[in-house]
């Protein structure tokens, strides 16, 4: 048990299927204590009992005035329907002694009632009080304390100090050479637990503060009973009379060695938590306990057995720790066998588990098995939603509380839902838990203030004799119990068969069998169920006659089977005869229209009139069948199974372009696409032929019998209904091809086809068809000059302008988007050493489409008007060309540059130049040909000379129509640089 504070919370909700824990009328059991000053923790332990029926609430703050402390705990004891008396576990003062020494008693803030349980089996009853005080020597000794009685008679209480042993006050540890509280700090009573041991009653308490709070747990088990019953009843020294429960019963404790067991350590508190099982064979018990603190703080548990003698180590089976620090793995423990294998499993809380906020909680589940170890399940943990909800407080073994073979657990959330708590009900199954809670309970629901529900959860207990175990839930911070009644479960079943087996092409009718009826355990002799009844919701090609309604009402008995035909009226003139007719037939229980209402058991006030119905039971959702679908199949005429096993194929075929599926881009906006589908098996009902177009490709139109599918680039299209054997179906689909451009030159276009049928198709059905694109279109270019020859004088600063124009044309149907016109001319020779610059040029000019042609050059253009005088690039005083003469370029051409200067220097490396003024250059016509002619071509590179290059994009050239552009190019030429050869040729 906890005592956290609660903090302001944000809930995250869960939707969930409500079970057979009823919250219409719950039992509500309010704090006696009102008038305290601090809150009394009413709730904070709870446990149940039946026949008599009988609620025990452990306040552990709370006040007697028949006992002379403060806050020393009590408890109370309520009826039913009430009211809630005291119970005095304990009203000694002063000296007291029991079988292991004498004490002084101090209750002050003992906590009586902080924990609490019941063992059914053996009809007894323990509460502790794990902050009781031995006040007899010099220090107050915190040993705590329990208390136990028979379950029948709350006046005989005995009370257990096992930590009360003054030579084990203090010892002294040998590791940190101090002096430490051994027992005397012990805290004994912090859990309590009566174990699982069938044959004996046994009680399991913690004591978590033993040995420097490493903590350690011990057992009480019944000794030999030697002495006579008239004996039992004895006179204590120095005490009141009382009955002293007898040497026999509980007489036998074991107390194991804190300090030899090495796998707990200092501050660990062992024995926080208690609980014991069956994990790895059905004939030996085995014993667990959490230390939330172990591990350097993310927790631990052991599972261990006592060795037969007291203060002896604990003989450590299995362990297991948490994974995150500080979220006190091993607080809570839960034992039981939840997937129905034979072997208890453990369920572990860490309520202090962070996952997106803080303190959502968590619960780890591991499965007991004959491997001698805990297994790891397929759902290992669950997690709590409610921001600081501390889920996972509490975790109490419910059984079989559904009656479905797999026993639930309850999980407390104490701190959830703004403080106000909830509990989670989780179903069992094979492989462990189900992930989602079958139920969820707030504590809101019952009491808009209550605060701290799901701190105590008692053991499942049958208080209204239904046969069907109850829980009561503390609410410790506003101080309230929740009683929590349960139901029957019933399971429904239902049966539909047809009474017609199969469906001629020309019936008018058919019948089916529908019969109800309901299982389970200790369920009611009546129930009433709604029946309904849907036909061929999908189709609708029947329906019920007149007289037979859709929905009625039936009453059904237990053990006791209600049948009903039923006659289905087909329509005429069916196209669908091939789909089966489906039938529908589902039922739901009906339950009796209820509304909240909270029986509040209070000091001094009547309690109002139960209207809670004990035996009115509620469904099963989990294994009921509440519905049923039966289908009717027609005679189809395909063999004695009525099984149409087809073979459909198909064949696509592009009319208007040639045998090899290629499109020319431009040549037609529209094409003929012929389908072709054949059936060479049995017949295909309900055939159906879905076209995709590739992208860009749409339809002209939509055939008949074909409709618009998910996209514009879709249709269906109904084939026939059958398509008989050896039969066959055209569709032709008009197609629109001008979204295609000269940008999809080269893409194939795929076509896709799905075939579609009701009946089993043999063969695949789908298939595709590629179509490939192409482009046909021829483009010319032709040039000529404004000047076909030059003649100049002896002059050595002869210049003239030279034009030369091109002429682009293009021819074919497909589209050219662009084209890149690049031209190069001579700039410049290398006679004899010497770069001679004889060519310049000016800016590109010409039209396409009424928009001017942009060009890039490596060169810089001679601006009209402004043209810099070729004599004046050379310095003719000291006979040096410029640089700037022959490496210029544009910042479009960075590459160009370099070409050009890498050229230069690379020719300059291997002939150093021999720089003259102009009128010094002589030049040797020996080097050239007789006729003086001199070839230069730039489309062959060589260091005799340097080409400029001229670069145009161009277009688009558009359609099937000629489209012809013109571009002028205008030049500079020096001639007299090239004076000592008398003709010059150009390849450009």
């Amino acid at each position: 048990m906890f005592s956290f504070t609660a903090l302001s919370l944000i809930l995250n909700l869960m939707f969930v299927v409500s079970f057979n824990f009823d919250t219409d009328y719950p039992i509500v059991y309010v704090n006696p204590l009102q008038n305290q000053q601090r809150a009394a923790y009413f709730g904070y332990s709870v446990v149940l009992h039946g026949s008599p029926s009988w609620v025990q609430v452990g306040s552990p703050r709370g006040n007697s005035s028949e006992i002379n402390a403060f806050e020393p705990g009590v408890i109370f004891k309520c009826d039913i329907y009430g009211p809630c008396s005291l119970i005095d576990v304990d009203t000694q003062t002063g000296i007291g002694a029991t079988f292991r020494g004498s004490f002084r008693d101090k209750k002050d803030k003992a906590w009586i009632g902080g924990a609490m349980d019941i063992d059914h089996n053996s009809n007894r009853i323990v509460v502790c009080s794990h902050r009781w005080v031995n006040d007899r020597i010099q220090d107050y000794w915190m040993l705590g304390a329990c208390y136990w009685a028979p379950s029948n008679n709350e006046t005989l209480y005995d009370k257990l100090v096992p930590l009360l042993d003054n030579g084990k006050g203090i010892v002294f540890d040998r590791t940190a050479k101090v002096n430490v509280y051994y027992y005397g700090q012990g805290q004994a009573g912090m859990s309590a637990h009566f174990t699982k041991n069938p044959q004996e009653a046994e009680l399991l308490l913690g004591a978590p503060g033993v040995y420097n709070w490493d903590g350690t747990t011990l057992l009480y088990r019944d000794g030999p009973d030697s002495a006579p019953v008239a004996s039992k009843l004895q006179i204590l020294p120095n005490t009141f009379t009382k009955r002293e429960i007898g040497y026999s019963d509980f007489s036998d404790l074991n107390i194991a060695n804190a300090m030899t067991t090495t796998q707990t350590a200092a501050f660990g508190l062992f024995g926080y938590s208690v609980t014991s099982g069956y994990f790895f064979n059905s004939t030996e018990l085995l014993y667990v306990a959490g230390a939330p603190r172990s591990r350097n703080l993310v927790g631990q548990i052991l599972v261990y057995q006592f060795l037969n003698a007291s203060d002896q180590a604990l003989d450590v089976k299995d362990s297991k720790q948490g994974y995150q620090y500080g979220e006190y793995f091993g607080a809570t423990l839960c034992a039981g066998d939840i997937n129905e294998d034979g072997y208890d499993d453990l369920i572990i809380g860490a309520p202090f588990y962070t996952s997106t906020k803080y303190n959502e909680g968590r619960i780890f589940v591991f499965l007991g098995s004959g491997k001698g170890s805990l297994e790891t399940p397929q759902i290992e943990f669950i997690e709590g939603k409610g921001i600081g909800g501390q889920f996972g407080s509490c975790i109490m073994f419910l059984g079989d509380i559904h009656r479905d073979g797999y026993s639930d657990i309850a999980v407390g959330a104490p701190y959830e839902n703004e403080g106000s708590g909830a509990i989670y009900i989780y179903r069992g199954n094979s492989y462990g838990l189900s992930s989602s809670p079958s139920q969820r309970i707030a504590g809101k629901d019952f009491v808009p203030n209550i605060l701290g529900f799901g701190i105590s959860i008692s053991k499942p207990t049958d208080v209204d004799m239904n046969k069907y175990n109850d829980l009561a839930v503390g609410a410790y911070l506003s101080g309230h119990v929740v009683l929590i009644r349960s139901k029957p479960v019933v399971t429904l079943q239902l049966s539909v068969i047809s009474l017609t087996p199969r469906l001629e092409h020309n019936a008018e009718f058919f019948s089916i069998k529908s019969c109800f009826w309901y299982t389970g355990f200790f369920i009611p002799p009546t129930i009433s169920v709604t029946r309904k009844v849907v036909i061929d919701e999908l189709f609708q090609r029947a329906m019920l006659p007149p007289q037979t309604p859709s929905v009625k009402t039936l009453t059904l008995k237990d053990d006791d089977i209600v049948c009903e035909n039923i006659t289905f009226l087909i329509q005429k003139d069916l196209t669908n005869r091939y789909d089966p007719i489906t039938v529908t037939v589902s039922q739901e229980l009906i339950l009796a229209k209820t509304k909240r209402e909270v029986i509040y058991v209070q000091q001094n006030e009547s309690v109002p009139q139960d209207k809670f119905c004990k035996d009115c039971a509620i469904l099963n959702p989990i294994r009921s069948i509440k519905e049923q679908k039966l289908e009717l199949s027609f005679v189809l005429g395909c063999g004695a199974d009525n099984i149409c096993r087809t073979k459909l194929n198909l064949k696509a075929t592009f009319l208007n372009i040639n045998s090899e599926n290629k499109y020319v881009l431009g040549s037609t906006d529209y094409l003929k696409l012929k389908v072709n589908i054949s059936n060479e098996g049995d017949k295909a009902y309900l055939t159906q032929l879905i076209v995709e177009l590739p992208r860009l490709v749409h339809f002209r139109s939509i055939p008949i019998n074909c409709l618009e599918g998910n996209s514009s680039g879709s249709i269906i299209c109904n084939v026939d209904n059958p398509l008989y054997e050896k039969k066959w179906k055209l569709i032709m689909l008009d197609l629109d091809m001008k979204e295609l451009i000269s940008s999809n030159y080269g893409d194939p276009l795929d076509f896709k086809f799905i075939l579609l049928t009701s009946s089993e198709n043999m063969n695949n059905n789908i298939f595709k068809e590629r179509l490939y694109t192409t482009r046909e279109a021829d483009m010319h270019l032709t040039g000529k000059s404004g000047e076909q020859s030059f003649t100049y004088s002896n002059s050595t600063h002869g210049t003239s302008n030279f034009t030369q124009t091109y002429q682009i044309e293009k021819f074919g149907v497909s589209t050219i988007d662009e084209i890149l016109l690049e031209i190069k001319i001579p700039t410049h020779v290398m006679y004899k050493g010497n770069l001679i610059r004889m060519v310049q040029l000016y800016a590109p000019e010409g039209y396409h489409a009424n928009q001017p042609i942009i060009c890039s050059s490596n060169v810089h253009y001679i601006v009209e008007n402004v043209m810099d005088q070729f004599s004046s690039e050379l310095d003719i005083e000291d006979g040096k060309e410029s640089d700037e003469s022959y490496i210029t370029t544009t910042t479009e051409s960075a590459n160009a540059e370099n070409l050009i200067v890498d050229n230069t220097n690379q020719f300059f490396a291997s002939n150093p130049p021999l720089l003259r003024k102009q009128r010094d250059v002589e030049f040797d016509i020996t080097a050239y040909p007789l006729n003086r002619t001199l070839f230069i071509n730039c489309s062959h590179p060589d260091l005799e000379y340097i080409c400029a290059r001229v670069s145009c994009t161009i277009g688009p050239f558009k359609g099937k129509q000629q489209a012809t552009t013109a571009l002028q190019l205008k030049m500079f030429i020096n001639v007299s640089s090239i004076s000592g050869i008398a003709f010059l040729v150009f390849n450009i």
